[in-house]
């Protein structure tokens, strides 16, 4: 088996330029960051143009890397302006560019010669064949989907040479990355656009019990990371919008695992799972990496940070409660205590035990503090926050020298690779001044730099002024921070246009019918006069002419003559899961070998024009698009069953999703073969009045996808008589 032998890389999260300094400080290797614009997480602070700069130069002087995420998908009037964002990030030095959208990456490749091109897990890899064709298109490096096993990293890892990242602590998505449109749908806020309402964090309703059916729990692999380092480049922290103690106290934390395995040293992890938890848990996962369980993704009796327990309440009494601690507490600590019907959040603020007024309590004691509500014994007291010491800015050790030579006295400076020397007039001492020289020299101040020795090669006893010395080692210290950073100079862009290569396309033209069962398919079989292709969702359907629907995610088909929504799976057709949402990315997947493309359902009718303008402009014809005119959206598609959880069941494959279940009694929930579970729009859009419109404008083939409809013969009758009309999706209304 194949191993990575270079040493893992910490790949932290920043939102600002505090968190960013904390993680640094906190030994990462590298950092993932945004702008203002195209981030994945538009509502985190993020920064601006000129602190991105600051920030960058600020992580190379430490020897740190930065990637950018411009991980959004981008529609078609974007696509200059986009550029011109990422123009400057070449410019100023940026290592590598995280993205999502594959037309964007076609553009970046030929533009940006040595920028590093990483794929966003927003492309959702989950196989062999998705990291093989990634690479194919240029990408350097692949940051896979979150549900990948540690076994099948194994075989990428033998079978892809291509550099590997991997999600190994915080928040997860419920559904597929890339594979979400709930945010979307109900509330216009797009998560491939970066600004996701996160509605799966929200209590709902199944059949008579309410719970959080669709909020997991915070990914934690720190028993295990040992085991996953052998097999990877690079493991990444989630927490962009998470606060500096926070991504300082993980950093550390896998950090010290890391390095204590490597060196055979002994490391405490229950402790250091503590301290993270302080900071921010939902309750921990060991997650779809470590091939956890059905029932142990979600945490469905809570969304918000769960925190660590530290005791119960003993009495209460005059606006003051008892605590008995199974964990010590410190004066300054944040709590919350759960009582039967609410819960008290307080900042401790002076507590009390036997000895009087303490500033730390320890297991076993009884103390007491004041409270905002009514308690009662045995209410449940956990610790959500405690103030961390500041964080000091690290040092890079330097070593120098001095000594003399034509009259001149020369201070030299080295970190090791770079070296730096500049000399100015002396006057002959009568003794030795050694140590008042060193003493100046050795004044670093506020730079990041701190001298770990100074060799003292001067012939004979020197004097020089103390301002000469101190301009010298100023300007030494300028020119080191100048070599440190020299290599990232002298980028010049591409400015070239490369266009992919246009092969002969067959013309595809008309309606598409996708069936999910047996009954959908006799229906569709009794309308003779009905025209269209069809796309079976199941594979023991036997049509010579038609298409099999494979399932979106998690395995690789050696099929030709089917409708694709992975990179793995090069099939005759895209699906509109596939994320189309500009001309360049029709271009990229007409290129992998699909003939007929899929239009994003997230696309709105302005948008559709410019795709197909901008297409058309640069080839002089229109391509085979396909748009979904009818049938319900799968806004979720996830690969944990939270109704295989809410029944109890002990294994997946249970078929609650064939039964008519709602969740909040209105989105339906629909599986496929391989047990992926899909949560159903409200409503099925219906764009069937917009076909001469879409005509119009370059579109000619139209999809009708039905999934758990009883009755299609009836709903293609209806639409034909435009009787089923009224939700157009995104179709009349553009998301942000």
């Amino acid at each position: 088996m194949q191993t990575n032998n270079k040493r893992v890389e910490i790949l932290a999260p920043s939102g600002n330029f505090e968190v960013f300094k904390s993680a640094i400080a906190s030994g990462c290797d590298a950092l993932y960051i945004a702008g203002k614009s195209y981030g994945a997480r538009a509502y985190a602070n993020n920064f601006s143009n000129e602190e991105l700069f600051d920030a960058i130069d600020y992580a190379h002087l430490y020897n740190v890397k930065v990637f950018v995420t411009v991980n959004t998908l981008i529609f078609e009037e974007e696509i200059e302006d986009v550029i011109k964002y990422i123009d400057l990030l070449y410019i100023n030095k940026v290592d590598g560019i995280i993205v999502q959208d594959l037309g964007l990456a076609s553009i970046i490749k030929v533009r940006y010669p040595g920028l590093k091109l990483h794929a966003s897990t927003q492309i959702n890899a989950q196989t062999i064949e998705d990291v093989k064709t990634l690479k194919k298109l240029g990408f350097d490096r692949v940051i896979l989907g979150r549900e990948v096993s540690i076994d099948v990293i194994k075989e990428i890892r033998k079978n892809v040479d291509i550099e590997l990242e991997v999600f190994v602590h915080g928040a997860l998505c419920m559904s597929y990355s890339g594979n979400c449109y709930f945010s979307s749908l109900v509330g216009d806020r797009s998560g491939n656009r970066g600004r996701c309402a996160q509605p799966c964090r929200l209590a709902y309703k199944l059949e008579d019990t309410e719970k959080y059916f669709l909020s997991p729990k915070d990914l934690c692999t720190i028993d295990n990371i040992n085991e996953i380092i052998k097999y990877v480049d690079s493991i990444k922290i989630e927490g962009r919008m998470k606060s500096k103690e926070y991504v300082s106290e993980v950093v550390k934390s896998y950090k010290h695992v890391i390095d204590s395995y490597l060196n055979k040293e002994f490391y405490n992890v229950n402790e250091l799972k503590y301290n993270m938890q302080i900071a921010f848990n939902r309750g921990y996962t060991k997650g779809f990496i470590n091939n956890c369980k059905n029932s142990d993704f979600t945490n469905i009796d809570k969304s918000n940070h769960k925190g660590v327990f530290v005791g119960k309440v003993v009495n209460y009494a005059n606006g003051k409660v008892s605590i008995k601690l199974t964990k010590e507490l410190l004066d300054n600590d944040s709590i919350r205590i759960v009582s039967k019907d609410y819960e008290d959040a307080i900042t401790i603020n002076g507590m009390q035990s036997k000895i009087g007024n303490v500033k730390k309590a320890f297991i076993n004691e009884v103390i007491t503090i004041r409270c905002h509500k009514i308690l009662y014994p045995n209410d449940e007291v956990f610790l959500t926050k405690r103030e961390n010491n500041e964080l000091i800015e690290p040092k890079v050790s330097i070593s120098g020298k001095i000594y003399t030579k034509d009259n001149q006295f020369y201070l030299s400076i080295t970190d090791g690779v770079h070296t730096v020397t500049s000399s100015i007039e002396y006057q002959k001492a009568e003794k030795n001044l050694f140590e008042r020289i060193e003493k100046q020299i050795k004044k670093t101040g506020d730079t990041i730099y701190k001298f770990v020795e100074l060799e003292n090669l001067c012939e004979e006893n020197v004097y020089v002024e103390i301002k000469e010395i101190n301009e010298m080692r100023r300007n030494l210290l300028l020119d080191l921070d100048d070599e440190r950073l020299n290599i990232y100079m002298n980028r010049e862009i591409n400015r070239k246009i490369v266009r992919l290569p246009i092969k002969d396309i067959k013309e595809y033209c008309g309606y598409s019918v996708a069936i999910s069962d047996k009954n959908q398919e006799n229906q569709l079989k009794s309308l003779s006069d009905f025209n269209c292709n069809v796309y079976y969702r199941n594979a023991n359907f036997k049509d010579e002419k038609g298409y099999l629907y494979l399932p979106r995610s998690g395995k690789d088909y050696d099929i030709k003559n089917a409708v694709s929504s992975s990179l793995g799976n090069i099939t005759l057709i895209s699906s509109v899961y596939m994320n189309v949402t500009n001309s360049y990315t029709v271009r990229v997947l007409e290129h992998l070998g699909f003939e007929k493309i899929g239009l994003s359902i997230e696309l709105s009718k302005k948008e559709i024009k410019a795709l197909v303008d901008g297409y058309f402009k640069r080839y002089n014809r229109y391509p085979n698009l396909e748009v979904m005119i009818y049938g319900y959206y799968q806004m979720m598609y996830m690969k944990h069953c939270f109704l295989n959880k809410a029944k109890g069941y002990s294994k997946l494959h249970c078929g609650e999703c064939k039964k008519n279940i709602k969740l909040n009694g209105i989105y339906q929930v629909f599986g496929d073969s391989e047990c992926h579970l899909a949560l159903l729009s409200k409503d099925p859009v219906c764009l069937f009045g917009k076909i001469r419109e879409l005509s119009n404008m370059g579109v000619k083939n139209f999809l009708l996808d039905f999934t758990k409809e009883d009755n299609i013969i009836e709903v293609i009758e209806d639409l034909s008589l435009g009787k089923n009309s009224g939700y157009f999706g995104h179709y009349l209304k553009e998301i942000l």
